[in-house]
């Protein structure tokens, strides 16, 4: 997202066409991403004395938030980029586990059938070529019906969410490998996102029982009242409750 720098801002840097796909295929973007990467996996925590790559409370990197290349929609670009990349990772940080920060959606097969539009099926995210690539371990999807479904209601955000779980899943098996839905999130507050909640942790919790390799799952997001309430998906924390959790 350009709010932080992000992609474009690499492309400033260098190229300056203001398209945010020459990230993936510039050779000087690619270079200060891996310069960048390796000045976080190898700086210092000013408290501990602990390199980051070698710090045991952290659990994995993702190599980007949610990264699209529309450009290139059949997913081999990227799935290029993400082996370039997290080889990169690996050869400085073998401690902790890499993924792709993927928003999860399919181009192959009858998991294709899964994605919420097929406005997704050409945003260059292929999630069976990624997560295929052997220095990822594992697989990240997020579930966001009100952004990629806004003209549905909540019975049909449930639906989806639902089907959506169970796909991952099913991709999980057919790559051996745990899957975990990195954000989820729904509007508006209250009732209709506990009910939303109830749905997407029912399934979770029926798969995990059943032996499906779903490993983990982050609600977005959990701030205090001070924190900008960004696309209206937190949940806000008292001061009280802070201290005394």
């Amino acid at each position: 997202f350009p709010d932080y720098g992000g992609m474009l801002q690499y492309v400033n840097w260098t190229t300056g066409s203001g398209d945010v796909d020459d990230f993936y295929s510039n050779s000087e973007c690619k270079t200060l991403y891996k310069r960048f990467v390796g000045r976080v996996l190898n700086r210092r925590n000013s408290l501990t004395g602990v390199q980051y790559k070698d710090d045991p409370t952290i659990m994995a990197w993702e190599l980007a938030n949610e990264a699209r290349y529309t450009s290139r929609p059949g997913g081999i670009a990227m799935r290029n980029w993400v082996r370039e990349m997290s080889r990169h990772i690996k050869n400085i940080d073998r401690n902790h586990l890499v993924t792709t920060g993927s928003e999860g959606f399919f181009g192959e097969g009858n998991l294709r059938s899964a994605n919420p539009a097929p406005l997704y099926d050409e945003v260059g995210v292929v999630s069976e070529l990624q997560h295929r690539v052997n220095n990822i371990d594992y697989i990240s999807a997020h579930i966001w019906p009100t952004q990629w479904i806004p003209e549905g209601n909540l019975r049909q955000g449930r639906r989806f969410a639902a089907q959506w779980i169970r796909a991952q899943a099913r991709l999980g098996i057919a790559l051996e490998k745990p899957v975990v839905f990195g954000e989820f999130g729904y509007q508006p507050d209250e009732n209709p996102r506990r009910n939303f909640y109830t749905t997407v942790y029912d399934v979770i919790y029926t798969l995990a029982s059943q032996g499906h390799p779903v490993a983990g799952s982050n609600f977005w997001m959990l701030a205090s009242p001070n924190y900008p309430d960004y696309g209206k998906y937190s949940h806000l924390l008292t001061v009280r409750f802070l201290l005394t959790a």
